[in-house]
C-alpha cells in the first residue's frame, strides 16, 4: 500500500474530515490533502474547465472572470483556488477527474469517492 494511500485514508478517517458537512468543505479538505502530498502535481490541473468556467487556478480573479458567480474558494494551505458554485454531483465528477489527472490508482479514487 502506498504512502499516498495511507495519508489519504488517515485524513478521510480523521475527526477533522468528519466535521466537514458540506460538499464544498469536503472538496476543499480533500484537495488540501492532495496538495500536501504532491504540490507540483497541481500544475497538471490548470486546464480544468466547465465550458467557459475555469475550475482551478492560482488566481481568484481568473476564476471570477470566467463566469458570472463561480464562488471561488482558496484550497487550504495552498496557493490555489477552485470554483465551488457547482452541484454536488459535479463536484464528485470533478474530484474524480482530478484524481485521475494526478494519476492516482483506482483504490485511491474509490476510497475518495466513497467518503465524498
Amino acid at each position: 500500500m502506498s504512502n499516498n494511500f495511507l495519508v489519504l485514508e488517515q485524513s478521510l478517517n480523521s475527526e477533522k474530515f468528519s466535521e466537514c458537512k458540506s460538499s464544498v468543505a469536503k472538496l476543499l479538505f480533500i484537495l488540501s490533502v492532495l496538495y500536501s502530498i504532491n504540490e507540483a502535481s497541481f500544475l497538471k490541473l490548470m486546464s480544468l474547465r466547465r465550458g467557459k468556467l475555469k475550475l482551478l487556478s492560482n488566481s481568484e480573479m481568473e476564476i471570477q472572470r470566467s463566469a458570472l458567480d463561480p464562488c471561488p474558494k482558496q484550497i487550504p494551505d495552498s496557493p490555489y483556488w477552485i470554483a465551488t458554485k457547482t452541484s454536488t454531483e459535479f463536484k464528485r465528477k470533478m474530484l474524480k477527474e482530478i484524481l485521475e489527472i494526478l494519476e492516482y490508482n483506482s483504490d485511491i479514487v474509490n476510497l475518495v469517492m466513497l467518503k465524498f
